[in-house]
């Protein structure tokens, strides 16, 4: 039998503790959130630079991305704690800004042309994650979308590999924006 090498992106949180370092000396919410903005771009681009590796390196010929992909509750909370009295206005930008970071992640993945599942994880919001993903899937039919997807396998992308795929979503911390699971 055949072997098919995935390449798994999981758990790619937000660094906490840099934002913070970014933020020390910005007291303006104009300058913070770009500040984020910039940090998000350069992070969204070194896990594009991580699929590559895998598929490189490692031989990946598909990828799983498999949850907390980005971290809206980190920055709701950053958002709140640091910057209380503008509350509502970086809450929507934030959500643009996360968007942005998740498209840029999965359109840049997609890229590469290969098998790819994805999964969302306790981080990720659910407005975020369903209007991303519609977007990256509608215009690279390679993209799978494990929560909305009925009878994955395997063979619809080679025909000689006879597993089936089955995906579990993993634990929820009942963060309020993101998916909770079970019931």
């Amino acid at each position: 039998m055949d072997t098919y090498k995935w390449g798994v992106l999981s758990d790619i949180h937000i660094d906490k503790d840099r934002i913070e370092r970014l933020w020390k000396d910005i007291k303006n919410p104009a300058g913070r959130l770009a500040t984020t903005k910039a940090y998000l771009t350069r992070k969204a681009n070194e896990v594009v630079r991580a699929a590559c590796v895998l598929r490189d390196e490692y031989g990946a010929q598909g990828f799983v991305l498999n949850g907390d992909l980005c971290d809206m509750v980190l920055i709701y909370h950053e958002y709140e704690r640091n910057m209380q009295p503008h509350r509502e206005l970086l809450h929507e930008d934030s959500r643009r800004s996360m968007k942005l970071y998740l498209e840029t992640i999965l359109s840049g993945i997609a890229e590469l042309g290969l098998p790819m599942y994805v999964q969302p994880g306790s981080h990720e919001s659910i407005a975020v994650y369903d209007e991303t993903i519609r977007k990256v899937a509608a215009a690279y039919p390679h993209v799978i979308d494990v929560l909305h997807a009925n009878g994955l396998s395997v063979k619809r992308f080679d025909s000689s590999l006879g597993n089936a795929l089955v995906f579990v979503p993993g634990s929820d911390v009942l963060s309020g924006e993101g998916y909770e699971l079970g019931g």
